[in-house]
Protein backbone atom coordinates (compact mmCIF):
# COMPACT_ATOMS: atom_id res chain seq x y z
CA UNK A 1 0.00 0.00 0.00
CA UNK A 2 2.83 2.27 0.97
CA UNK A 3 4.21 2.00 -2.62
CA UNK A 4 0.65 2.56 -4.05
CA UNK A 5 0.29 5.69 -2.25
CA UNK A 6 4.37 6.99 -3.41
CA UNK A 7 3.44 6.11 -6.76
CA UNK A 8 -0.18 8.21 -6.75
CA UNK A 9 1.84 11.03 -4.61
CA UNK A 10 4.90 11.17 -6.41
CA UNK A 11 5.51 15.07 -4.74
CA UNK A 12 5.67 13.80 -1.17
CA UNK A 13 9.42 12.77 -1.16
CA UNK A 14 10.12 15.73 -3.21
CA UNK A 15 8.47 17.72 -1.05
CA UNK A 16 10.56 16.43 2.21
CA UNK A 17 13.74 16.42 0.13
CA UNK A 18 13.14 20.32 -0.36
CA UNK A 19 12.19 20.82 3.16
CA UNK A 20 15.72 19.38 4.79
CA UNK A 21 18.15 20.89 1.97
CA UNK A 22 21.23 22.11 3.24
CA UNK A 23 20.98 20.18 6.55
CA UNK A 24 23.12 17.61 7.81
CA UNK A 25 21.38 13.94 7.67
CA UNK A 26 23.96 12.39 10.29
CA UNK A 27 25.89 14.42 12.75
CA UNK A 28 29.89 13.98 12.99
CA UNK A 29 29.61 12.99 16.08
CA UNK A 30 27.33 10.23 15.60
CA UNK A 31 29.75 8.85 12.32
CA UNK A 32 32.84 8.29 15.22
CA UNK A 33 32.28 5.02 15.95
CA UNK A 34 33.15 4.09 11.92
CA UNK A 35 36.26 5.87 11.85
CA UNK A 36 39.55 4.29 13.13
CA UNK A 37 41.09 6.76 15.98
CA UNK A 38 44.83 7.31 15.61
CA UNK A 39 45.27 5.29 18.84
CA UNK A 40 43.54 2.49 17.54
CA UNK A 41 45.85 2.72 14.70
CA UNK A 42 49.19 3.10 16.95
CA UNK A 43 47.60 0.08 18.23
CA UNK A 44 46.96 -1.92 15.24
CA UNK A 45 50.90 -0.71 14.46
CA UNK A 46 52.15 -2.35 17.59
CA UNK A 47 50.94 -5.70 16.67
CA UNK A 48 52.01 -6.02 13.32
CA UNK A 49 55.44 -5.20 14.38
CA UNK A 50 55.15 -7.58 16.98
CA UNK A 51 54.18 -10.57 14.64
CA UNK A 52 56.62 -9.85 12.11
CA UNK A 53 59.26 -10.09 15.08
CA UNK A 54 57.36 -13.15 17.06
CA UNK A 55 55.02 -14.78 14.08
CA UNK A 56 52.28 -16.95 15.01
CA UNK A 57 51.95 -20.55 14.16
CA UNK A 58 51.02 -21.26 10.53
CA UNK A 59 47.10 -21.90 10.29
CA UNK A 60 46.38 -20.25 13.75
CA UNK A 61 44.40 -17.42 14.19
CA UNK A 62 45.53 -16.70 17.87
CA UNK A 63 48.74 -17.28 19.60
CA UNK A 64 48.54 -20.28 21.71
CA UNK A 65 48.95 -19.81 25.79
CA UNK A 66 50.99 -23.22 25.91
CA UNK A 67 53.00 -22.45 23.40
CA UNK A 68 56.22 -22.21 24.43
CA UNK A 69 57.45 -20.32 21.44
CA UNK A 70 54.57 -18.17 21.39
CA UNK A 71 55.14 -16.90 25.13
CA UNK A 72 58.42 -15.70 24.96
CA UNK A 73 58.80 -11.38 25.23
CA UNK A 74 59.33 -9.06 22.42
CA UNK A 75 63.01 -8.73 23.83
CA UNK A 76 64.00 -12.62 23.13
CA UNK A 77 63.40 -12.17 19.32
CA UNK A 78 66.53 -12.78 17.21
CA UNK A 79 65.49 -9.65 14.96
CA UNK A 80 65.67 -7.67 18.52
CA UNK A 81 68.78 -8.96 20.02
CA UNK A 82 70.44 -10.05 16.97
CA UNK A 83 70.46 -6.49 15.26
CA UNK A 84 72.10 -4.84 18.73
CA UNK A 85 74.49 -8.23 18.35
CA UNK A 86 75.52 -7.04 14.50
CA UNK A 87 75.60 -3.51 15.40
CA UNK A 88 78.32 -4.44 18.16
CA UNK A 89 80.19 -5.83 15.01
CA UNK A 90 79.38 -3.54 12.90
CA UNK A 91 81.08 -0.38 15.51
CA UNK A 92 83.87 -2.93 15.99
CA UNK A 93 84.66 -3.41 12.56
CA UNK A 94 84.57 0.28 11.99
CA UNK A 95 87.34 0.79 15.02
CA UNK A 96 89.65 -0.06 11.31
CA UNK A 97 88.51 2.36 9.19
CA UNK A 98 90.79 5.13 8.23
CA UNK A 99 90.10 8.07 11.21
CA UNK A 100 88.26 7.58 14.55
CA UNK A 101 84.43 6.37 14.56
CA UNK A 102 83.47 9.49 15.81
CA UNK A 103 85.54 11.44 13.30
CA UNK A 104 83.97 9.44 10.76
CA UNK A 105 80.56 10.10 12.14
CA UNK A 106 80.80 13.66 12.19
CA UNK A 107 82.95 14.55 9.31
CA UNK A 108 81.93 11.05 7.09
CA UNK A 109 84.45 8.52 6.24
CA UNK A 110 86.44 8.60 3.63
CA UNK A 111 89.43 6.08 2.33
CA UNK A 112 88.97 3.07 0.19
CA UNK A 113 85.94 3.66 -2.77
CA UNK A 114 84.92 6.52 -0.59
CA UNK A 115 86.02 9.69 -1.41
CA UNK A 116 86.03 12.95 0.76
CA UNK A 117 82.56 14.67 0.42
CA UNK A 118 81.42 18.05 2.32
CA UNK A 119 78.07 19.18 0.36
CA UNK A 120 74.39 19.55 2.27
CA UNK A 121 70.92 18.41 0.97
CA UNK A 122 70.68 21.95 -1.85
CA UNK A 123 73.93 21.03 -3.55
CA UNK A 124 73.04 17.16 -3.70
CA UNK A 125 69.62 18.09 -5.16
CA UNK A 126 70.68 20.77 -7.48
CA UNK A 127 73.51 18.38 -8.56
CA UNK A 128 71.03 15.30 -9.74
CA UNK A 129 68.13 18.12 -11.04
CA UNK A 130 70.28 20.74 -12.76
CA UNK A 131 71.25 17.66 -15.23
CA UNK A 132 67.39 17.60 -15.98
CA UNK A 133 66.25 21.38 -16.39
CA UNK A 134 69.66 23.09 -16.56
CA UNK A 135 71.35 25.47 -14.81
CA UNK A 136 72.22 27.65 -17.40
CA UNK A 137 75.82 26.61 -16.73
CA UNK A 138 76.02 23.97 -19.43
CA UNK A 139 75.49 20.51 -17.70
CA UNK A 140 76.21 17.73 -20.37
CA UNK A 141 73.73 15.36 -18.59
CA UNK A 142 71.98 13.91 -16.02
CA UNK A 143 73.75 13.55 -12.51
CA UNK A 144 73.69 10.26 -10.94
CA UNK A 145 70.30 9.09 -9.59
CA UNK A 146 71.48 8.26 -6.61
CA UNK A 147 72.32 11.94 -5.84
CA UNK A 148 68.46 12.64 -5.56
CA UNK A 149 67.94 10.13 -3.00
CA UNK A 150 70.75 10.82 -1.06
CA UNK A 151 69.69 14.41 -1.13
CA UNK A 152 66.47 13.44 0.44
CA UNK A 153 67.90 11.85 3.31
CA UNK A 154 70.49 14.78 4.18
CA UNK A 155 67.37 16.95 3.89
CA UNK A 156 65.22 14.76 6.65
CA UNK A 157 68.44 14.58 8.47
CA UNK A 158 69.01 18.03 8.17
CA UNK A 159 65.54 18.87 9.51
CA UNK A 160 66.21 16.76 12.88
CA UNK A 161 66.49 19.04 16.09
CA UNK A 162 70.30 19.90 16.34
CA UNK A 163 73.42 21.10 14.87
CA UNK A 164 73.76 19.32 11.11
CA UNK A 165 77.89 20.25 11.26
CA UNK A 166 79.20 21.70 8.07
CA UNK A 167 79.29 18.37 6.05
CA UNK A 168 75.65 16.99 7.00
CA UNK A 169 75.82 14.78 3.22
CA UNK A 170 78.68 13.25 5.14
CA UNK A 171 77.76 12.30 8.14
CA UNK A 172 74.48 10.94 6.41
CA UNK A 173 76.60 8.71 4.66
CA UNK A 174 78.69 7.81 7.54
CA UNK A 175 75.25 6.72 9.62
CA UNK A 176 74.12 4.70 6.57
CA UNK A 177 77.67 2.59 6.81
CA UNK A 178 77.18 1.95 10.20
CA UNK A 179 73.43 1.23 10.12
CA UNK A 180 73.56 -0.89 7.04
CA UNK A 181 74.58 -4.12 8.78
CA UNK A 182 72.32 -4.26 11.59
CA UNK A 183 69.36 -3.11 9.17
CA UNK A 184 70.41 -5.95 7.01
CA UNK A 185 70.32 -8.36 9.30
CA UNK A 186 66.29 -7.31 10.60
CA UNK A 187 65.18 -6.56 7.01
CA UNK A 188 66.59 -10.38 5.92
CA UNK A 189 64.80 -11.86 9.03
CA UNK A 190 61.85 -10.22 8.30
CA UNK A 191 62.23 -10.83 4.42
CA UNK A 192 62.76 -14.33 5.42
CA UNK A 193 59.03 -15.02 6.31
CA UNK A 194 58.14 -15.73 2.86
CA UNK A 195 60.34 -19.14 3.02
CA UNK A 196 59.30 -20.02 6.54
CA UNK A 197 57.98 -18.27 9.99
CA UNK A 198 60.53 -20.41 12.50
CA UNK A 199 63.01 -18.34 13.94
CA UNK A 200 65.78 -19.92 14.03
CA UNK A 201 66.39 -20.52 10.72
CA UNK A 202 65.81 -17.05 10.31
CA UNK A 203 68.07 -15.93 12.65
CA UNK A 204 71.08 -17.89 11.24
CA UNK A 205 70.37 -17.01 7.44
CA UNK A 206 70.49 -13.11 8.29
CA UNK A 207 73.07 -13.58 10.76
CA UNK A 208 75.09 -15.30 7.79
CA UNK A 209 73.87 -12.71 5.18
CA UNK A 210 75.84 -9.91 6.74
CA UNK A 211 78.70 -11.59 8.15
CA UNK A 212 80.39 -13.68 5.35
CA UNK A 213 83.43 -12.42 3.20
CA UNK A 214 81.61 -9.90 1.03
CA UNK A 215 79.84 -8.00 3.33
CA UNK A 216 83.38 -7.73 4.84
CA UNK A 217 84.94 -6.14 2.18
CA UNK A 218 82.26 -3.91 1.11
CA UNK A 219 82.41 -2.15 4.82
CA UNK A 220 85.77 -2.07 4.97
CA UNK A 221 86.42 -0.45 1.20
CA UNK A 222 83.51 1.82 1.55
CA UNK A 223 81.36 0.73 -1.33
CA UNK A 224 78.09 2.13 -0.60
CA UNK A 225 76.15 0.34 -3.79
CA UNK A 226 76.68 -2.97 -2.22
CA UNK A 227 75.54 -2.22 0.93
CA UNK A 228 72.92 -1.00 0.03
CA UNK A 229 72.62 -4.32 -1.79
CA UNK A 230 72.56 -6.14 2.06
CA UNK A 231 69.25 -3.85 2.80
CA UNK A 232 67.28 -4.01 -0.10
CA UNK A 233 67.73 -7.13 -2.45
CA UNK A 234 65.75 -9.65 0.67
CA UNK A 235 63.09 -7.09 0.00
CA UNK A 236 63.52 -7.32 -3.61
CA UNK A 237 63.88 -11.66 -3.69
CA UNK A 238 61.15 -11.76 -0.70
CA UNK A 239 58.88 -9.97 -3.17
CA UNK A 240 59.37 -11.55 -6.09
CA UNK A 241 58.47 -15.19 -4.24
CA UNK A 242 55.45 -13.04 -2.75
CA UNK A 243 54.23 -12.54 -5.90
CA UNK A 244 53.30 -16.06 -7.05
CA UNK A 245 51.36 -16.35 -3.76
CA UNK A 246 47.31 -15.45 -4.87
CA UNK A 247 46.82 -15.01 -1.44
CA UNK A 248 49.03 -11.69 -0.96
CA UNK A 249 48.06 -8.32 -1.40
CA UNK A 250 49.10 -6.84 -5.02
CA UNK A 251 50.70 -3.83 -3.25
CA UNK A 252 53.35 -6.18 -2.87
CA UNK A 253 54.41 -5.64 -6.50
CA UNK A 254 54.46 -1.92 -5.91
CA UNK A 255 56.60 -2.15 -2.66
CA UNK A 256 59.36 -4.63 -4.64
CA UNK A 257 59.37 -1.87 -7.47
CA UNK A 258 60.01 1.26 -5.37
CA UNK A 259 62.55 -1.38 -3.34
CA UNK A 260 64.03 -2.51 -6.77
CA UNK A 261 64.01 0.80 -8.58
CA UNK A 262 66.06 2.27 -4.90
CA UNK A 263 68.82 -0.01 -5.43
CA UNK A 264 68.91 0.52 -9.30
CA UNK A 265 69.96 4.24 -8.02
CA UNK A 266 73.18 3.08 -6.62
CA UNK A 267 73.78 -0.69 -8.28
CA UNK A 268 72.10 -0.37 -11.82
CA UNK A 269 72.67 -4.22 -12.71
CA UNK A 270 69.87 -4.88 -9.91
CA UNK A 271 66.96 -3.94 -13.16
CA UNK A 272 68.90 -6.81 -14.69
CA UNK A 273 68.46 -9.38 -11.99
CA UNK A 274 64.90 -7.80 -11.64
CA UNK A 275 64.44 -8.53 -15.69
CA UNK A 276 65.80 -12.01 -15.10
CA UNK A 277 63.52 -12.90 -12.10
CA UNK A 278 60.39 -11.69 -13.85
CA UNK A 279 61.37 -13.68 -16.82
CA UNK A 280 61.31 -16.99 -14.84
CA UNK A 281 58.30 -15.93 -13.23
CA UNK A 282 57.05 -15.64 -16.70
CA UNK A 283 58.26 -19.08 -17.98
CA UNK A 284 57.76 -20.84 -14.65
CA UNK A 285 55.35 -19.20 -12.59
CA UNK A 286 51.44 -19.58 -12.45
CA UNK A 287 48.69 -17.59 -13.69
CA UNK A 288 49.20 -14.88 -10.74
CA UNK A 289 52.25 -14.90 -11.30
CA UNK A 290 52.28 -14.40 -14.93
CA UNK A 291 50.07 -11.24 -14.47
CA UNK A 292 51.99 -10.20 -11.61
CA UNK A 293 55.10 -10.21 -13.57
CA UNK A 294 53.70 -8.37 -16.89
CA UNK A 295 52.45 -5.47 -14.11
CA UNK A 296 55.63 -5.60 -12.49
CA UNK A 297 58.02 -4.45 -15.62
CA UNK A 298 56.15 -1.27 -15.85
CA UNK A 299 55.91 -0.57 -12.64
CA UNK A 300 59.87 -0.83 -12.35
CA UNK A 301 60.41 0.81 -15.74
CA UNK A 302 58.60 3.64 -14.48
CA UNK A 303 60.01 4.26 -11.05
CA UNK A 304 63.70 3.59 -12.75
CA UNK A 305 63.09 6.60 -15.45
CA UNK A 306 66.27 8.48 -14.50
CA UNK A 307 68.70 5.46 -14.16
CA UNK A 308 67.55 4.19 -17.17
CA UNK A 309 67.69 7.34 -19.32
CA UNK A 310 71.38 7.35 -17.70
CA UNK A 311 72.06 4.21 -19.05
CA UNK A 312 70.78 4.71 -22.32
CA UNK A 313 73.69 7.44 -21.94
CA UNK A 314 76.42 5.62 -20.57
CA UNK A 315 75.27 1.85 -21.17
CA UNK A 316 78.74 0.59 -19.24
CA UNK A 317 76.89 1.66 -16.31
CA UNK A 318 75.05 -1.53 -15.95
CA UNK A 319 78.23 -3.17 -14.90
CA UNK A 320 78.97 -0.16 -12.15
CA UNK A 321 77.53 1.53 -9.49
CA UNK A 322 78.67 3.61 -6.55
CA UNK A 323 81.79 1.06 -5.03
CA UNK A 324 80.70 -0.91 -7.59
CA UNK A 325 84.29 -0.63 -9.77
CA UNK A 326 87.61 -2.52 -8.64
CA UNK A 327 90.84 -2.01 -10.22
CA UNK A 328 93.42 -4.42 -8.02
CA UNK A 329 94.03 -7.71 -9.50
CA UNK A 330 92.15 -10.41 -10.05
CA UNK A 331 91.80 -12.92 -6.97
CA UNK A 332 92.98 -16.22 -7.71
CA UNK A 333 90.28 -18.52 -7.98
CA UNK A 334 90.97 -20.64 -4.16
CA UNK A 335 89.56 -17.19 -2.98
CA UNK A 336 86.75 -16.47 -5.58
CA UNK A 337 86.05 -20.54 -4.22
CA UNK A 338 85.66 -18.74 -0.41
CA UNK A 339 83.85 -15.78 -1.39
CA UNK A 340 86.56 -13.27 -1.07
CA UNK A 341 86.44 -10.50 -4.05
CA UNK A 342 89.20 -8.76 -2.56
CA UNK A 343 90.97 -6.99 0.27
CA UNK A 344 88.96 -7.09 3.93
CA UNK A 345 90.59 -4.37 5.34
CA UNK A 346 90.75 -0.52 4.67
CA UNK A 347 94.65 -0.74 3.98
CA UNK A 348 94.21 -3.74 1.54
CA UNK A 349 96.46 -6.24 2.88
CA UNK A 350 95.65 -9.95 1.38
CA UNK A 351 94.54 -13.11 2.59
CA UNK A 352 97.34 -14.50 4.93
CA UNK A 353 96.82 -18.10 4.31
CA UNK A 354 94.44 -21.07 6.09
CA UNK A 355 95.85 -19.13 8.97
CA UNK A 356 93.88 -16.24 8.40
CA UNK A 357 90.18 -16.05 10.08
CA UNK A 358 88.90 -13.78 7.15
CA UNK A 359 89.34 -17.14 4.90
CA UNK A 360 86.98 -19.38 7.32
CA UNK A 361 84.30 -16.33 7.15
CA UNK A 362 82.53 -18.17 3.86
CA UNK A 363 82.31 -21.66 5.29
CA UNK A 364 79.13 -21.50 6.53
CA UNK A 365 77.49 -20.06 4.19
CA UNK A 366 79.02 -22.92 1.52
CA UNK A 367 77.86 -25.53 3.79
CA UNK A 368 74.65 -24.30 4.45
CA UNK A 369 73.98 -23.51 0.55
CA UNK A 370 75.21 -27.26 -0.59
CA UNK A 371 73.46 -28.59 2.13
CA UNK A 372 70.19 -26.85 1.09
CA UNK A 373 70.69 -27.71 -2.56
CA UNK A 374 70.91 -31.48 -1.57
CA UNK A 375 68.49 -31.89 0.61
CA UNK A 376 65.15 -32.45 -1.50
CA UNK A 377 62.13 -29.92 -0.40
CA UNK A 378 58.62 -29.66 -0.68
CA UNK A 379 58.98 -26.44 -2.73
CA UNK A 380 61.28 -27.78 -5.58
CA UNK A 381 60.44 -24.60 -7.60
CA UNK A 382 61.79 -22.33 -5.35
CA UNK A 383 64.93 -24.59 -4.57
CA UNK A 384 65.53 -24.57 -8.56
CA UNK A 385 64.81 -20.93 -8.64
CA UNK A 386 67.81 -20.47 -5.64
CA UNK A 387 70.21 -22.76 -7.41
CA UNK A 388 69.60 -20.71 -10.60
CA UNK A 389 70.28 -17.21 -8.88
CA UNK A 390 73.46 -19.01 -7.32
CA UNK A 391 74.69 -19.62 -10.67
CA UNK A 392 73.68 -16.26 -12.15
CA UNK A 393 75.71 -14.84 -9.42
CA UNK A 394 78.63 -17.16 -10.16
CA UNK A 395 79.02 -16.24 -13.63
CA UNK A 396 78.55 -12.82 -12.91
CA UNK A 397 81.53 -13.24 -10.24
CA UNK A 398 83.72 -14.85 -12.68
CA UNK A 399 83.37 -12.87 -15.57
CA UNK A 400 83.75 -9.46 -14.25
CA UNK A 401 87.50 -9.30 -13.91
CA UNK A 402 87.43 -9.55 -17.75
CA UNK A 403 84.98 -7.24 -18.65
CA UNK A 404 86.78 -3.45 -18.83
CA UNK A 405 83.93 -0.60 -18.39
CA UNK A 406 86.45 2.41 -17.65
CA UNK A 407 89.45 3.39 -17.13
CA UNK A 408 91.06 5.24 -14.65
CA UNK A 409 92.97 8.28 -13.79
CA UNK A 410 96.45 6.84 -13.82
CA UNK A 411 95.52 4.40 -16.92
CA UNK A 412 94.20 1.68 -14.89
CA UNK A 413 91.65 -0.52 -16.32
CA UNK A 414 88.25 -0.46 -14.11
CA UNK A 415 86.28 -3.94 -14.12
CA UNK A 416 83.40 -4.60 -12.31
CA UNK A 417 83.76 -5.85 -8.55
CA UNK A 418 83.26 -9.03 -8.30
CA UNK A 419 82.04 -8.88 -5.04
CA UNK A 420 78.25 -7.75 -6.76
CA UNK A 421 78.60 -11.51 -8.22
CA UNK A 422 79.03 -13.08 -5.22
CA UNK A 423 76.46 -11.54 -2.74
CA UNK A 424 74.35 -12.97 -5.35
CA UNK A 425 75.50 -16.43 -4.82
CA UNK A 426 75.33 -16.12 -1.49
CA UNK A 427 71.60 -15.10 -1.73
CA UNK A 428 71.51 -18.32 -3.42
CA UNK A 429 73.17 -20.31 -1.64
CA UNK A 430 71.21 -19.01 2.07
CA UNK A 431 67.60 -19.22 0.22
CA UNK A 432 68.68 -22.63 -0.50
CA UNK A 433 69.69 -22.89 2.95
CA UNK A 434 66.57 -21.81 4.36
CA UNK A 435 64.39 -23.73 2.48
CA UNK A 436 65.76 -26.88 3.74
CA UNK A 437 66.07 -25.97 6.85
CA UNK A 438 62.11 -25.24 7.22
CA UNK A 439 60.32 -28.35 5.45
CA UNK A 440 62.79 -30.63 4.47
CA UNK A 441 61.08 -33.73 2.29
CA UNK A 442 62.25 -37.07 3.61
CA UNK A 443 62.47 -39.00 0.40
CA UNK A 444 61.36 -37.46 -2.76
CA UNK A 445 61.97 -34.37 -4.04
CA UNK A 446 58.57 -34.62 -6.95
CA UNK A 447 55.99 -36.81 -6.53
CA UNK A 448 57.44 -39.98 -8.44
CA UNK A 449 61.00 -39.26 -8.45
CA UNK A 450 62.44 -40.39 -6.20
CA UNK A 451 66.01 -38.00 -4.96
CA UNK A 452 69.01 -40.42 -5.34
CA UNK A 453 72.37 -39.34 -3.87
CA UNK A 454 73.84 -38.87 -7.41
CA UNK A 455 71.26 -36.57 -8.34
CA UNK A 456 70.89 -34.51 -5.45
CA UNK A 457 74.52 -33.31 -5.25
CA UNK A 458 74.20 -32.84 -9.33
CA UNK A 459 73.44 -28.62 -8.15
CA UNK A 460 75.83 -28.10 -5.77
CA UNK A 461 78.91 -29.67 -7.59
CA UNK A 462 78.61 -26.98 -10.33
CA UNK A 463 78.30 -24.94 -7.57
CA UNK A 464 81.29 -25.72 -6.05
CA UNK A 465 83.85 -26.61 -9.62
CA UNK A 466 82.60 -22.96 -11.18
CA UNK A 467 83.54 -21.30 -7.36
CA UNK A 468 86.91 -23.40 -8.13
CA UNK A 469 87.53 -22.09 -11.43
Amino acid sequence: AGDLIAVLDPWRPIAARWRTRGRRRVRHRDLRGLFVTSSQARARARDRLHDVLVPRRAGSRAPAPSAPDEARPLISSPAVWGTFLIAGLAATAARTLPGSLDAGLTAGFHGGQLRPLSSDAAALWHSWWDGWVGSGLGVAGPGAPGSGILALLTWLFQALPGEAGPNPAGRVIGLLMMASLPLAALITYAAARVATERRLPRAVVALLWVVNPVAVAALAQGRLGPLAALVALPIVLAGVVSMTRPAVRPGVMAMTALATAGLATVLPGTLALAGALTLGLLLAGGRVARVRAIGFLPLVALAAAPTLLRLREQPAGLLSGWGGLASEATPPPWQLALLHAGPTTPDGSALAGPGDYRVWLAVPVLVLGVLGLARPTRRPGLAAASALIALGGLALALASPHLQVGTAADGTSLTPWPGIGLLVVVAGLLGAGLLAMDDPAPATGRVGHPVTPGSAWRVPAVVVAGLGG
